[in-house]
């Protein structure tokens, strides 16, 4: 089977292959980030990024491809719906406070790609996993903040290439239903 990082290229490169979800946002892959980018965002997050996602930014592009709204980039690459990179919504996201003033964003969570809606795909630097957060109104109290999606980054990857709803799937292990919006 052909690398994971040459799939998702072969993927996002082939107009006719949009993401599910991605019906009327065209992909727009920014041109790689340099790896001084990569040596700044990981001294920034004090986190070392998965290989897959180095490669991803420096050998394909610095976001705006991916699943959801795609990834986010690194300096000079693609942005949220706010235009907030990679670095700036994190930073932005640990000085959020919620109802519960006890409550902080966990500063080696890493919002990775925008999901819609102020919701962002998040890796869990220190374990791997990917993480939805979901910012509702339970989330504001602090409760049902982050969602599993994945075991690790590759693992989301790949279910994305198979056009798997993750979201749902997430959302119908934590509630039991299957609509999330």
């Amino acid at each position: 089977m052909a690398d994971l990082v040459e799939r998702i290229r072969r993927h996002v490169l082939v107009p006719s292959k949009i993401a599910p979800g991605r019906d009327s946002l065209p992909t727009t892959v920014f041109p790689p980030a340099s790896a001084v980018a990569v040596a700044e965002a990981e001294l920034t997050l004090r986190v070392r990024l998965p290989e897959t996602l180095v490669r991803l930014y420096t050998e394909l592009g610095n976001g705006g491809f991916g699943p959801g709204e795609g990834l986010l980039g690194l300096r000079g690459g693609a942005t949220d719906d706010l235009r907030m990179n990679l670095l700036d919504r994190h930073a932005e996201l640990c000085s959020m406070r919620l109802a519960d003033p006890s409550w902080r964003w966990p500063p080696k969570r890493i919002p990775i790609a925008y999901l819609g809606e102020s919701s962002y795909a998040c890796l869990d630097a220190p374990h791997g996993e990917i993480v939805w957060f979901l910012p509702t109104a339970r989330a504001r109290e602090g409760r049902d903040v982050f969602l599993p999606l994945a075991e690790d980054l590759d693992a989301w990857l790949e279910a994305w290439l198979a056009g798997e709803d993750t979201l749902g799937a997430a959302w119908a292990r934590r509630h039991g239903e299957t609509a999330w919006r």
